[in-house]
């Protein structure tokens, strides 16, 4: 776990601050072969780091996104971000169905209303758009 000391820097911790920190991934199975291969890069890096940048040391979180979103902009594609990511993520599993304890976890929510509040929300209001596209009453 990545956290930042009194002094600003990142430090890695040995174990997550609480249990909510130890996290199951799932990951397609089309991943699985280009995972194992960036694994063998592990032992290569003196913090044994799975993603290490550069300078062999820790990925800032608040640096990919502002990568991702310089090289979005470069494009021309503008109010993306890897949070924004995230909720579309979560909305578009909500909008195939999915239920809402197995979205939860997926989206790493303590609380199932929290899914519920934002991501299921969504969902309903994205219903009532296409209800009200048929002119239903």
């Amino acid at each position: 776990t990545l956290t930042i000391d009194s002094n600003g820097k990142i430090i890695c911790g040995n174990k997550p601050k609480t249990d909510a920190g130890y996290r199951n991934v799932p990951i397609h199975s089309k991943f699985i072969k280009e995972l194992k291969e960036q694994i063998k890069f592990v032992k290569a890096n003196r913090l044994n780091l799975l993603f290490p940048n550069n300078k062999n040391g820790y990925i800032d979180a608040k640096k990919v996104n502002a990568k991702l979103v310089s090289i979005l902009n470069d494009l021309g594609i503008n109010g993306i971000s890897t949070h924004s990511l995230r909720y579309t993520f979560a909305t578009r599993c909500a909008e195939s169905g999915m239920s809402d304890i197995v979205l939860k976890e997926l989206m790493w929510h303590y609380d199932i209303e929290l899914t519920k509040n934002v991501y299921i929300d969504e969902q309903d209001k994205l219903e009532q758009e296409e209800i009200n596209k048929g002119k239903i009453s």
